[in-house]
């Protein structure tokens, strides 16, 4: 059974509770005092992809050895990801109920996840002298935010280049199709006009354009 902190702390009315022995606090709470819109839950919030860009940089600064499992998503069926680390995140069921638990640090940038309101809170409330390292987090979330926006340009371009051939392609052929119907310059002038007049065909020229040379500047 986990032993609560006995200091107690209120948000929007509900208690946050937090582990006695490791001072984490209980992101489950978190979410239920937010409202519990299903789609900001503490597991729904792991599994997104710069949550586990964090997750396995805070396991690389740590040397801890996380536990992975299989993300329950239609879009990522069999893709692994990390849903423990020990000492910082941990998820447990109590009374029936599975119940998400994270650090100082993770708590700030969950709580920013899930609201201004939310973030000035655990700020105010949980940091307790960790603020250089909850920074540290959200700088590194904000690396892995830059890090997807430079891959999703990167794909754009990729796809723009495909697209340079085809509408070079369309190009070349209407050029094609115009000069296969333009008038054959050989033949008669237009019986309504002079050859080279206003409204008539330009003159024929055979042979090589003719070179003007220009003496002096």
């Amino acid at each position: 059974m986990t032993h609560y902190s006995e200091n107690n702390l209120y948000y929007q009315g509900l208690l946050i509770h937090r582990q006695a022995d490791t001072g984490l606090a209980c992101l489950t709470d978190l979410w239920k005092a937010q409202g519990s819109p299903a789609k900001n839950q503490p597991l729904a919030w792991m599994s997104l992809e710069a949550t586990q860009e964090l997750f396995k940089r805070l396991v690389e600064q740590t040397g801890a050895d996380p536990i992975w499992s299989e993300r329950k998503q239609k879009a990522h069926p069999s893709e692994p990801i990390i849903t423990e680390i020990p000492g910082l995140l941990e998820t447990i069921r109590e009374g029936g109920e599975l119940l998400t638990y994270a650090s100082t640090e993770l708590a700030v940038v969950y709580a920013r996840f899930l609201s201004v309101e939310c973030y000035e809170w655990v700020l105010a409330n949980l940091v307790e002298g960790s603020e250089d390292e909850a920074n540290y987090l959200e700088h590194v979330e904000a690396r892995a935010k830059a890090k997807r926006q430079r891959e999703f340009s990167r794909r754009a371009l990729i796809a723009a280049g495909w697209a340079v051939p085809v509408v070079l392609g369309v190009g070349l052929s209407k050029v094609s199709s115009a000069s296969s119907i333009s008038p054959h310059l050989d033949g008669p002038p237009d019986a309504h006009a002079d050859a080279g007049g206003p409204g008539g065909p330009p003159p024929h020229i055979d042979g090589p354009l003719p070179i003007f040379h220009i003496d002096g500047p």
